[in-house]
């Protein structure tokens, strides 16, 4: 989730190219092991590459919570990766040889695993979306979404705008180019932001997303706010629900012009969507978010407590209480077991995707944390009616005793992976080769290694090697420290 990447000097126009030999295939792409290796996270299969040198820089406020720095690698790419289409990125300066990136804490944010400078060039590996656009996706379905599959996407777009803008981070160039499927399910999918570089680097708007822009705006293009997002969404939620967009035009001033000129007709979006045949409580979202007064638009946060978004509910009954029933159970892990145990989890647990859509419906405030109100909110909810609300505060009290394992007071995504993973299922012997491997490209491991995969971490890292002979792990041991996990105590 690069905020900018760079190289170490420019090269001509005509020496790049020549590096490029081919654009991702749409159906294969720049594979390897579910990631994308490139300069940049590619906005759609046809995406030219990002230049950077040419964007207007935006500073960014420091936000230790959610940004951190990753060290380059001074290796090439193909010792740790399959070379695949790799392409580069130049004119960027680095500062002390570090790279700015956004924490990866948000399930509907680019993952970034590993920034490698070769050649004096840089190349930035993050999740590959294999899925298309949220464009691409209309365009098949040659409409509006299924209602579900609508109420689905618009979930987690809302979920995502309202985690960034509450740290401040305002995007301002939406479209919907801007998501992509991570996966290529039918019913169930997760949508990911991949055009996150606008977050941290803005450049002017272009025919993509023009069409999104709202009308104050329209005359002050580096104008970046909350209520620039909002609107653009509310032009997306339209989108996905009825197939339409308001403001079509064959160039990128006739399209300024039409904003602005309808905008001003009062009623005019009411009347749009009054023609449009659908649910009314979606065209009520809508209009909340087209308000042609900015401070008048809803934020992400009431979007979510929409009739529309209740009417689609991310938790039932059931799953909360089968999430309760194993928050509760107690699993004694040391600091080490639980950092090789989530990156088994993430790669081999079938439930992963499944666990993070339950985490997100729990989480009220979207701070990637689980509070106790949070969960007594939840279990008054669905059982008022059975318990006493001193009988519900114990066992929550119950449940972070069990779940909350640096005892923070709150419940973190990972403590929430591992309290409802099964160890028995994803602790195999070809799994944990497979981690293993990857750790230090197959070689024995100590803290330096695994520092830069757990970023933050140094303190509990340092402990946890301490009693490591020699402090350092070779296959037999990592064998043994996660065996012990799934063997009958």
């Amino acid at each position: 989730m690069g905020a900018c990447a760079g190289s170490g000097q420019n090269k001509s126009k005509q020496l790049r190219d020549e590096r490029i030999k081919t654009e991702p295939d749409k159906e294969k792409g720049s594979e390897a092991n579910g990631i994308i290796l490139s300069n940049v996270s590619r906005i759609t299969a046809e995406s030219k590459i990002l230049d950077l040198p040419n964007q207007k820089k935006k500073t960014v406020k420091k936000q230790e919570s959610l940004k951190v720095t990753l060290s380059i690698t001074n290796d090439p790419i193909s010792k740790y990766y399959v070379r695949k289409n790799l392409r580069y990125l130049e004119g960027v300066n680095f500062k002390d040889n570090m790279f700015v990136v956004q924490h990866i804490n948000h399930p509907n944010l680019l993952d970034i695993y590993g920034i490698f400078q070769e050649d004096k060039y840089y190349t930035i590996v993050t999740d590959y979306c294999n899925g298309g656009s949220l464009l691409t996706l209309l365009s098949e379905r040659n409409s509006q979404l299924d209602e579900d599959i609508a109420a689905q996407c618009c979930r987690q777009i809302y979920e995502l705008m309202g985690y960034l803008h509450k740290f401040g981070l305002y995007h301002g160039q939406l479209s919907l180019r801007s998501f992509e499927k991570h996966n290529q399910g039918k019913r169930q999918f997760k949508i990911k932001l991949v055009d996150f570089s606008c977050l941290f680097c803005k450049s002017d708007i272009n025919e993509n997303n023009v069409q999104f822009l709202s009308p104050e705006c329209c005359n002050e293009r580096q104008n970046y706010t909350a209520f620039r997002d909002q609107w653009a969404v509310g032009i997306i939620t339209m989108a996905l629900t009825f197939g339409k967009i308001p403001f079509d035009s064959k160039s990128i001033q006739e399209c300024l012009d039409n904003i602005q000129q309808f905008c001003k007709k009062e009623g005019f979006i009411q009347k749009e969507l009054q023609n449009q045949v659908g649910n009314p409580i979606i065209k009520d979202l809508i209009l909340q978010f087209l308000q042609v007064t900015p401070s008048k638009r809803i934020d992400f946060f009431q979007a979510l407590e929409s009739k529309w978004m209740k009417s689609y509910e991310k938790v039932s009954k059931t799953q909360f209480k089968q999430c309760l029933d194993e928050l509760s159970k107690k699993k004694e892990t040391n600091f080490l077991q639980s950092c090789f145990l989530l990156m088994m989890i993430k790669q081999f647990d079938d439930q992963y995707t499944q666990i993070q859509e339950i985490f997100m419906g729990l989480d009220l405030d979207k701070n990637g944390r689980l509070t106790k109100p949070e969960l007594v909110k939840h279990y008054t909810q669905y059982f008022k009616t059975q318990y006493k609300p001193q009988e519900i505060q114990d066992f929550v009290n119950e449940i972070f005793d069990a779940s909350d394992l640096n005892h923070s007071g709150d419940i973190e995504f990972s403590e929430f992976l591992i309290a409802l993973s099964n160890p028995k299922t994803i602790i195999t012997n070809e799994n944990l080769k497979c981690i293993f491997n990857q750790i230090n490209n197959g070689q024995p491991f100590g803290f330096n290694e695994l520092q830069p995969l757990f970023r933050n971490k140094d303190e509990e890292l340092q402990q946890g090697f301490e009693i490591i002979p020699n402090q350092l792990i070779n296959f037999e041991e990592f064998s043994k420290i996660m065996i012990e996990l799934v063997e009958d105590k």
